[in-house]
């Protein structure tokens, strides 16, 4: 059996939740079913990784920066990502978009209410997030909240807990 390629797509390895949750992924995901790789849109940051995880760093331009588009589909092809699971809200939206244009399905992951999110935020969610595949969330107040913001994703938005 062929493993399955994942892209866990995050801003930075940094040491919070969200980046603490990613390594623990790529580092415990089982190996005999799926081959981990991790891209950083930003910078690496400091967190461990296995040595064997491919880890990429894409250096996105802050704010606006479609080039980063064709820098995850130059990634996805050269590692043949066959799922992408993302991690808050920059690498869900990029991820999501990349997803779409390659044709593999997105797992997006929300941590928190992110609550600097201008409504313009949640337009661009309510948009995207029919482009997700699953949408997970670490509790259920998240999955209540993201409900009442983006009613389609009735269905679609799973609970999970943390490590």
């Amino acid at each position: 059996m062929e493993r399955i390629n994942v892209l866990f797509l995050i801003w930075a390895l940094e040491p919070g939740g969200a980046e603490k949750i990613v390594a623990y992924l790529a580092n415990n995901i089982n190996r005999k079913l799926f081959r981990p790789v991790v891209a950083c849109l930003y910078q690496r940051g400091s967190l461990e990784l296995d040595k064997e995880i491919p880890v990429y760093c894409l250096n996105k331009n802050l704010g606006l920066d479609w080039k980063i588009i064709f820098k995850l589909l130059k990634l996805i092809k050269k590692e043949k990502i066959q799922l992408i699971n993302s991690h808050l809200w920059t690498a869900n939206t990029w991820g999501q978009l990349a997803g779409w244009l390659a044709n593999i399905p997105v797992v997006i992951t929300e941590h928190s209410k992110e609550v600097w999110k201008k409504e313009r935020h949640f337009k661009i969610e309510r948009l995207l997030t029919r482009l997700a595949s699953q949408v997970i969330v670490v509790s259920s107040e998240l999955k209540d909240f993201y409900l009442e913001k983006i009613p389609h994703l009735k269905g679609k938005i799973l609970v999970t807990v943390s490590y």
